[in-house]
């Protein structure tokens, strides 16, 4: 409980005062603070002992040194609540209670249990008020010395550290050794503390020669060692550390009926109260070795992905049910690895399949996928973003899978919905598995208990299982044109829109949930093969919360990756809200005004191609040009992308989820077209990282490259020079 101090004014004493800085309620009044500092035995003034003053939030102190007489004063205060501390080597520190303050309140680098100064006593100045009695009475800190040696060769050890520690285990300070092992730790309180040493590759050790089992997990409590008496003015010396080298376990892991090394396998290490010490992962060659151990008993359980795991030594289990401390201890001794025999891992069964929506028959991906043994839990898996999993590790058996998602119900297989959590497993048709044989199209259909209001059009994409609704419209000022575009869904998540022609794809857009991230929000992503000015509007259906976006007039369209459009990730279905729509494409197109823009030539005589199309490459304009992409991320995956085609002359390529839409790509015909005689390629993407087009005329040979660097929102590509083959794109009389 914090009390407040009211000191007695004294006028007409002058007083040497020093100010390390002055800002805020320092140097700006005409008040003063100062007292007198006195040892608490013999009652001598103490000189050159430094006081700071701290402000009312203890945000910002000024300093003072106490002059011969033991007095010290700050002046230039203005009316407020300020804290006096005592900072000292010698003596201990202390706020006007003589309450222990550890440094004085200051830096918590020099020390993390640095005092909070304003919970000691206050002084409240009024305006120009000036206070001579905020005495301290200080006593001569007790100290703590040792020093530390490698208990092997009784050579001393140096270098960190050594740590001290209250008796609620809250870390007070730490040292580094001296080259002869040596440390002090001074300015303490009398009472009770601990010690620890943590010093290179030697075992953690409190005092006294108390083993820590593992502090990098946080299992070694500082108050289970011996506590150290310190009484103010004395040294508490000879609290010494003899440190041992640690124990280790090596090994190596093999598949058993291979007899091959496996790589990538899990060795954790548990000790006798079954805590997870350490994690070691097998090398190339198979090989272990787990971190420093504590010399003792132990236990392993092994993991690898498609095989069984197994507790050491040779007793198999699914991964779920696993307990270490079933299988047998193995002897850890200091100083030198302890060899484990060869571990052989038996292969295990799994269980493949997908999870998607019942309505779009999209993919869910982060949908949750159990394999159950009546109520015990074997294996788990988390779908992918093309809604797929794989459940590994299970043994030879018969089992209920079950599959949920956020937003979604739960359901059993093969396609009994559940009561809320409740699934009845007597309906569930069993799944039966084999060790070293996988169980594919173990597949679910989930139904989603969301609701939208969103009503897909020939004009409108209701996109992200109907939630958002999305239309555009278009205007080229030149020809005096405009006009709606026309939509047509992809994926959930995607959809396209036309302008002129149905064959012409002009834009792409996605909508993508990304509320699980960091900041929670839905996505939104455009890119443009047009350079007519284009709006775009995208409706929440919940909230009805807007989003505009578009392109100017007479530049390609500027890629949109706004991720931060709709911060409503939490917000509640509306009441009067229909069920989720089935995807629509767009009807026939609607009139509207046409002009400004390229439309696909009727001309005869064109050279043939014999593009053939492939699950990576489009072969567009009747088959004559092939279009093909790779793609890189930043970490080094890369890859060829998917390739989709939409009209004769468009396209699109994914990279990791056929859902997701990442690049556009389409060949217009111009070569009748004055002036540019040619074929056009046009290409935008939705994406950032690394991609490099290839479009290759397949009558002629001639080939294209376009790239987007890392990094860069994917800029859009109008080449309206690209192949002008000769004697056929040439123009009139030429």
């Amino acid at each position: 409980m914090k009390s407040t101090l009211r000191i007695r004014p004294l006028f007409g004493l002058v007083f040497a005062y020093f100010l390390c800085s002055a800002t805020g309620a320092f140097g700006q009044g005409t008040g003063a603070i100062g007292g007198t500092v006195t040892d608490a035995l013999s009652g001598d003034h103490l000189a050159s002992i430094t006081v700071r003053l701290w402000n009312e939030d203890a945000s910002t102190f000024v300093t003072d040194q106490t002059d011969e007489n033991g007095v010290y004063r700050f002046a230039g205060l203005t009316a407020g609540t300020f804290f006096p501390v005592t900072f000292d080597a010698v003596y201990a520190d202390e706020d006007l209670a003589g309450a222990f303050c550890w440094n004085g309140g200051g830096d918590p680098s020099d020390s993390p249990r640095a005092c909070d100064p304003s919970d000691g006593e206050a002084v409240a100045l009024l305006d120009g008020e000036v206070v001579t009695d905020a005495d301290f009475t200080l006593r001569e800190a007790g100290k703590i010395s040792g020093q530390v040696i490698a208990a092997a060769t009784t050579d001393p050890v140096s270098g960190p550290s050594v740590q001290i520690f209250d008796d609620q285990g809250n870390l007070l300070a730490e040292r580094d050794l001296a080259a002869d092992g040596t440390y002090e730790f001074d300015r303490l309180f009398e009472a009770s503390y601990f010690m620890r040493a943590t010093v290179g590759d030697f075992l953690a050790e409190l005092y006294d020669a108390l083993w820590c089992p593992n502090p990098a997990v946080g299992l070694c409590d500082p108050v289970l060692g011996t506590p150290i008496a310190v009484i103010f003015g004395q040294t508490t010396p000879g609290i010494d550390f003899a440190l041992d080298m640690p124990g280790s376990l090596t090994g190596m892991v093999i598949g058993e009926d291979s007899g091959e090394p496996l790589r990538a396998a899990q060795v954790e290490v548990f000790d006798n109260l079954g805590r997870r010490l350490d994690t070691a992962t097998t090398t190339s060659e198979g090989t272990f070795e787990t971190g420093p151990l504590v010399p003792g008993n132990y236990y392993l359980l092994t993991s690898a992905v498609t095989y069984l795991s197994e507790v050491y030594s040779d007793l198999s289990c699914a991964l779920e049910t696993c307990d270490p401390l079933s299988g047998a201890a193995i002897l850890v001794n200091p100083e030198t690895p302890t060899a484990v025999p060869t571990i052989a891992l038996e292969t295990a069964g799994s269980v493949t399949g997908q999870v998607v929506d019942s309505i779009s028959g999209a993919g869910i991906p982060g949908a949750r996928v159990e394999l159950l043994f009546g109520d015990t839990l074997i294996s788990e898996a988390t779908t992918l973003g093309d809604g797929t999993y794989t459940l590994n590790g299970v043994p030879t058996g018969t089992y209920v899978v079950t599959a949920d998602a956020p937003n979604y119900g739960k359901q059993i297989f093969d396609g009994v919905d559940c009561d809320g959590d409740f699934c009845d497993n007597n309906q569930a048709m069993p799944v039966s598995v084999t060790e070293g044989t996988d169980v594919p199209d173990i597949d679910f259909a989930l139904t989603s208990f969301l609701v939208f209001n969103c009503e897909p059009s020939a004009i409108a994409l209701c996109l992200n299982h109907g939630r958002f609704q999305v239309t555009a419209n278009w205007e080229n000022p030149r020809d005096n044109a405009l006009g709606l575009a026309f939509a047509d869904s992809l994926t959930d998540d995607t959809g396209t829109f036309y302008f002129f022609a149905e064959d012409n794809v002009e834009l792409v857009i996605k909508v993508l949930d990304a509320c699980a991230e960091a900041t929670p929000a839905y996505w939104v992503f455009a890119a443009g093969l047009t350079n007519v000015e284009v709006e775009i509007q995208v409706v929440d259906t919940w909230t009805g919360t807007t989003w505009l976006g578009g392109n100017s007039f007479g530049i390609p369209f500027v890629p949109i990756q706004d991720t931060g459009a709709f911060l409503t990730c939490d917000a509640a279905p509306p009441t009067n809200a229909r069920p989720a729509p089935e995807r629509a494409t767009a009807e026939a197109p609607i009139s509207l005004v046409a002009g400004g823009a390229l439309q696909s030539f009727d001309r005869p005589g064109g050279l043939g191609g014999n593009c053939t199309p492939s699950p990576n490459r489009l072969c567009l304009q009747g088959g004559r040009f092939a279009v093909e992409a790779d793609w890189e991320t930043l970490s080094g995956d890369s890859g060829l992308a998917g390739a989709v085609e939409l009209t004769p002359e468009s396209g699109y390529f994914w990279f990791f989820d056929q859902e997701n839409v990442e690049l556009l790509v389409k060949v217009l015909d111009a070569c009748n077209l004055d002036p540019f005689y040619s074929y056009w390629v046009f290409s935008t993407g939705l994406t950032n990282v690394e991609v490099l087009i290839r479009v290759t005329d397949t009558a002629t040979g001639e080939m294209m490259e376009y790239e987007n660097p890392q990094g860069t929102a994917f800029q859009p590509r109008f080449d309206t020079g690209a192949f002008s083959p000769p004697g056929e794109c040439v123009p009139p009389n030429v």
